[in-house]
């Protein structure tokens, strides 16, 4: 039996329909609205510090900060360096160092999912459950090589800035796809904070705005001293188990049809 490619795409536009329902269902109908019931409020400096970082993260989409349509503007001063697709060459997505000096923090900011792009595709598909061994546990195979590949590009440039600019902080954030490798990344760094220099205990840490799962309950127990994860209660990406693949048919089915549509809303966070 045989199939029509107008045929299997509508079998994978139904497909792709089904699940999303069916999530919608349970997030909305059955217990979405209390996940966050018995959390703590978040504090003011939470919130301001979420703020902060989520402006940085937001004009890593902007084409010159100078002129900003989704973030609030950032002053040039503040970037270290912006690197484009065209730099990573599909080894990561893009990403920008800032230096903010009222914070006394360094910031590692890297872009979410680009629904249009192939070589996030790349990145994201890399990986089978159990493929990938970090530590005593396991990571998502593709957002690790992004890590590990960042790491080794700007380690130096992470190292000069700490030691010129003593006592300041190193966070590292993300979007989506850029915040699963943002938190690898945090987990490179905990664990080898010599490539870096010498940075105090608690100036670390990783901020992630709607992450994926990409490691082994054992890593994220183990490293979550070092990270936040930032979520809406319906946000798609943390409800879906990356590590084990469940979310690559339906971004493959999305990337197909996909129109990309321009927003800027108001903040709007959940903080665990």
């Amino acid at each position: 039996m045989s199939f029509t490619s107008m045929e299997v795409a509508i079998f994978g536009a139904s497909a792709c329909a089904a699940v999303c329902a069916q999530y919608a269902f349970i997030r909305c109908g059955l217990h979405g609205s209390f996940t966050s019931a018995s959390w703590p409020e978040a504090t003011l400096p939470d919130v301001q510090e979420l703020t902060r970082v989520s402006n940085l993260v937001l004009s890593v989409y902007e084409r010159d900060v100078t002129e900003p349509r989704f973030s609030d503007p950032v002053p040039p001063a503040c970037v270290v360096k912006s690197v484009s697709y065209d730099d990573t060459r599909g080894q990561c997505p893009p990403y920008t160092i800032f230096l903010d000096l009222d914070a006394r923090d360094i910031c590692v900011a890297i872009r979410g999912l680009h629904l249009t792009h192939e070589a996030d595709y790349a990145v994201l598909l890399n990986n089978r459950t159990g493929q990938q061994r970090l530590e005593d546990g396991f990571a998502h195979k593709g957002l690790l090589q992004a890590a590990w590949w960042l790491l080794e590009r700007e380690a130096d440039t992470l190292k000069e800035l700490l030691q010129s600019n003593p006592g300041f902080s190193l966070t590292t954030s993300g979007h989506s796809l850029g915040s699963g490798i943002a938190a690898l990344l945090t987990l490179l760094l905990a664990s080898s904070l010599d490539r870096v220099g010498d940075l105090p205990p608690g100036k670390l840490h990783c901020l992630a705005f709607a992450p994926p799962r990409v490691v082994s309950l054992n890593l994220a127990v183990k490293y979550s001293d070092f990270i936040t994860s930032v979520v809406l209660q319906l946000a798609v990406s943390p409800g879906v188990l990356m590590y084990e693949g469940h979310a690559c048919p339906i971004l493959g089915a999305l990337s197909e049809s996909w129109t990309p549509v321009h927003t800027r809303e108001g903040p709007s966070y959940s903080l665990h």
